[in-house]
């Protein structure tokens, strides 16, 4: 029990370290965009009000680009950790040794890695597609 706890509490800390600098960077407005990032939205909105000239469509437009770089993001990193869950149940799969809850174990893993890989890609190209096609250039 201790171990599984100690685990999960490793994981949630990898998480964290490596999240939070992923999503901040995913909501900065890219250099020479003229765009304006969330944190200035905030400045300006302490210091009395947006004075962000993005309106209407372009403010839409700018949310799905965020949406999708966060997402772009969360695909990499759910990419790295399905790629190493299909290591680990490869391994179990081939280490069981006739066991057949063990070699049951591995199956589920590497079933579960490939669907998590798919899902994550999914809501990318979703999110990608919707914004390509509700915001292409005219």
């Amino acid at each position: 029990m201790l171990k599984k706890i100690s685990t999960l509490l490793v994981l949630a800390v990898l998480t964290i370290s490596v999240g939070t600098p992923i999503i901040a960077n995913a909501i900065e407005a890219p250099p020479g965009s003229g765009g304006v990032s969330a944190f200035e939205d905030v400045e300006n909105l302490a210091q009395g009000g947006i004075k962000s000239t993005d309106t209407g469509i372009s403010g839409l437009a700018e949310l799905f680009n965020r949406i999708q770089n966060i997402l772009g993001w969360v695909f990499a990193f759910a990419l790295i950790i399905g790629v190493a869950m299909l290591i680990v149940g490869g391994i179990m799969y081939m280490v069981a040794g006739g066991n057949e809850e063990r070699a049951g174990v591995g199956i589920k893993m590497v079933i579960f890695a490939v669907v998590g890989i798919v899902i994550a890609g999914l809501a990318w190209s979703i999110v990608a597609i919707v914004n390509s096609i509700v915001f292409a250039p005219a």
